[in-house]
Formats: C-alpha cells, structure tokens, sequence
C-alpha cells in the first residue's frame, strides 16, 4: 500500500458475492490482519492477528483451506486460522478503500 490514514485492503478469497466470501483485510493503521467469513451479509467467523504492515513494503499472502481449517499465512508463517461455517467456493479478488495499492501474482491451486 502507499500508506495513509485508515487505509484497508483486502484480498477476497472465495468470493460469491458482496455478502458471501471469506475475505483477508490488511489494516496498516493499526498494524492487523483480519480474516473473516461472510455468509448472507453476516459475518459468521472471524480472526485476527496483530503484525507491523509498513507501506510500500511487499507482502506474499496465502489464504488456504485444507478441508477442515482456513489458515492465513504472510511472508511464510501462519499468523492466523479459523474453521468456517460452510465450505469456501467462489473465485478471488481485491478490494482498496483510503489508499492505493499493487497486487502481484495472484494464483489459485
């Protein structure tokens, strides 16, 4: 990101719609890492991890689901994971809201 005041971006991994994904928010303002579960427009998981985010510093971001667990992991270590309530499907993408940023990469196996 280029920084700034209450800057989001978020990576939306298994994206159905606007109201069922399960999406990763990086927050730089207040250093966190969130990753949630959206089911009908409410959120149904949630889980967050406290770690420094500085702009224009690149991160390598992997959302996985192994069946029973969503695992959020940056820079290659695991930092956060929930059980969602239903099985993720959809497809990917990215949403940035009070900054600017770049995605590099993005790959789905």
């Amino acid at each position: 990101t280029a920084g700034g005041s209450q800057n989001k971006v978020w990576l939306l991994g298994w994206y159905i719609d606007k109201r069922n994904t399960i999406e990763v928010m990086m927050k730089e303002e207040n250093d966190k890492w969130i990753v949630r579960q959206k089911v009908n427009g409410v959120t149904v998981a949630k889980t967050k991890a406290l770690a420094t985010i500085d702009p224009n510093v690149s991160y390598h971001v992997v959302l996985s689901y192994d069946g029973s667990r969503v695992t959020l992991n940056v820079n290659g270590t695991d930092i956060a994971n929930f059980s969602p309530v239903s099985n993720p499907n959809g497809t990917v993408g990215y949403q940035v809201k009070n900054t600017t940023a770049r995605f590099d990469s993005i790959c789905i196996r």
